[in-house]
């Protein structure tokens, strides 16, 4: 919008800054992890494909947008879509697909939030907290 009246905003990424945490997870709870996996596998593909059609092709997501909200505008669409393939890819979700995510970077993000003093006793054990048991294709 701004860049539509003129203005030339400047984009601060956080990760540029050196912390670098995932933008959009999905959490569950131990319980339905182990009693509903069928359901956590389903539900992870359906965000999986979701994303990866709109990163792919944006018009039906827009199209949907401006139906709810005729006031948004085309341009603003199209650059959030550009700001968010940067977002989301990456060389993680080249190798892996959408929604890849590896221990090594959640193991960087816990010893980031370990060194800011957000954990009582130190980093821990990333491998407990995430799992790729429903990522694969």
């Amino acid at each position: 919008m701004a860049q539509g009246k003129g203005a030339k905003p400047l984009n601060l990424y956080v990760s540029e800054l050196g912390y670098n945490p995932y933008t959009s997870v999905l959490v569950v709870s131990e319980k339905t992890l182990k009693e509903k996996p069928d359901l956590v596998k389903k539900m992870v593909q359906a965000s999986r494909d979701g994303w990866t059609k709109y990163l792919e092709n944006a018009k039906g997501a827009d199209d949907l947008m401006k139906k709810a909200n005729s006031q948004v505008d085309q341009a603003v669409l199209d650059y959030g879509h550009a700001e968010l393939l940067k977002l989301c890819r990456n060389t993680d979700t080249e190798k892996l697909g959408t929604g890849a995510m590896t221990t090594e970077r959640w193991t960087d993000l816990a010893q980031q939030l370990a060194a800011m003093g957000t954990f009582p006793k130190g980093t821990p054990d990333v491998t407990k907290a995430w799992t790729s048991q429903f990522l694969a294709k």
